[in-house]
């Protein structure tokens, strides 16, 4: 009888072991299904910002030039007779693709995103191609160009020959070394880096299945890319943390007293600062005791001044000059 209660209650617990490992895995898709369609929305709307300019660019004012002489009122050469049917588009050369973003892991939604953008300001076939060409890098266009001398010159061939190339990580070990070179700089804020690494882990997930440990990955890439005193304040939080926004929160807080306080610029740390402090004639500010060196007026955090609190022969520093 004891044998098959126990046999029942280990059969009922692996059952409830695997509904919730079950449980887990589905929260894991939606988690990653929410985040991918959140970030196409966010695309969506910077293309109907885009088209929203673009509309705004056709229906401006006709800027024919006229010369009136008298009653006379005769067009000149330049006046827009012949409408272009291309829609005008403004684009900004440092937006050209590069070889950097066909190698990442987005390579589907960059190259998706830049046909769109080519077939909104270019209406024709015959000029989408040189187009394209012309916002490109140098070394992606002469990637491509040897590609289209065996194909027909249409756009559709075209769209076919980019989506061909396969630039980007094939396996998931040479996706996980994309990831290492994207490297946290504590300047920068690092709920930004948390958002960017959740969209390529994302992007990953959907290639190469589910990835279990996102947020434990992002923790050490972010615990490992700090300097070494806020990597002391940090490591009893390791293993306590148990999400990754308290981690985060731990982060902002300790980075803020790094660089000296959320008031403080960040070219008053000393591993960024790019000119010399001016010197003062304040004596106040000065050590009294040995060497004379700044301490509080070039914006860092003050040290060795506790002499100010022990001064009770109320020295100036003048006695040493």
């Amino acid at each position: 009888m004891a044998e098959s209660v126990e046999q029942g209650s280990t059969i009922v617990g692996d059952t409830l072991a695997e509904r919730l490992e079950e449980a887990l895995l589905i929260n894991a898709r939606q988690y990653s299904a929410l985040q991918e369609s959140q970030t196409q929305v966010k695309e969506l709307k910077q293309e109907l910002q885009e088209l929203k300019q673009t509309l705004q660019h056709a229906q401006g004012p006709n800027n024919e030039q006229e010369s009136v002489v008298g009653d006379d009122t005769t067009p000149l050469p330049n006046s827009r007779n012949t409408v272009n049917v291309n829609i005008p588009c403004h684009f900004n050369h440092t937006d050209k693709l590069t070889l950097e973003e066909l190698q990442s892991l987005q390579v589907d939604e960059v190259l998706s995103k830049f046909f769109r953008k080519v077939e909104r300001c270019v209406t024709e076939d015959e000029g989408r191609i040189s187009t394209a060409l012309s916002w490109m890098e140098n070394s992606v266009a002469k990637l491509v160009r040897p590609l289209l001398v065996a194909v027909s010159e249409d756009w559709d061939s075209f769209r076919k020959v980019m989506l061909r190339l396969k630039l980007g990580p094939s396996t998931e070990d040479e996706a996980w070394e994309v990831l290492k070179r994207i490297v946290y700089n504590v300047n920068d804020n690092p709920r930004y880096y948390v958002c960017d690494m959740r969209a390529r882990l994302a992007v990953m997930e959907k290639k190469f299945g589910a990835i279990t440990t996102k947020d434990t990955y992002i923790i050490q890439r972010l615990y490992r890319a700090v300097p070494k005193p806020m990597q002391r304040d940090l490591t009893p939080y390791i293993q306590d943390c148990r999400t990754l926004d308290s981690f985060v929160r731990m982060l902002e807080r300790s980075r803020s007293e790094y660089l000296g306080g959320d008031s403080r610029d960040l070219y008053h740390v000393r591993q960024s600062r790019q000119e010399q402090v001016q010197p003062t004639t304040d004596f106040e500010n000065y050590r009294v005791r040995g060497d004379y060196h700044m301490n509080e007026t070039d914006g860092r955090r003050a040290q060795n001044t506790r002499w100010k609190e022990n001064n009770t022969q109320n020295w100036t520093g003048n006695e040493w000059c």
